[in-house]
């Protein structure tokens, strides 16, 4: 996965388990809200990028296998970046709950983070 901030919300999630970083908890809840409504858009921009990875019609020379191969790399490479922008929101958004002091919203925060870049079973 590509580190698109996941690093740095893992500092601030750990200053504020550590009592460095604290935030009114409203306002905690109001930034952990928009952080939830990031992944819920990285999860629709996920499914919809899925599709990409699976192209068809580009013809049976050699040139166009290619073309179709490269499109659908692109494809999942979208996929991997958008799966790791989502999992960055998760954790942003523990870390926001964490400073207002809501620590079991922020734990289910960090096991919604897990689970967004766990492979989904078949």
């Amino acid at each position: 996965m590509t580190d698109v901030g996941q690093a740095d919300a893992q500092k601030i999630y750990n200053a504020a388990i550590g009592g460095t970083i604290k935030l009114d908890p409203g306002v905690a809840q109001k930034c952990a809200n928009k952080c939830a409504e990031l992944a819920e858009t990285m999860s629709n921009q996920i499914e919809a990028a899925s599709a990409l990875s699976f192209t068809t019609g580009f013809g049976g020379l050699a040139s166009s296998r290619e073309l179709q191969s490269g499109f659908g790399r692109k494809g999942g490479e979208a996929v991997d970046m958008l799966t790791s922008y989502r999992e960055a929101a998760f954790r942003f958004q523990a870390a926001f709950l964490a400073a207002g002091q809501l620590f079991e919203e922020a734990d289910a925060a960090n096991a919604r983070a897990l689970a967004s870049v766990q492979p989904e079973s078949q």
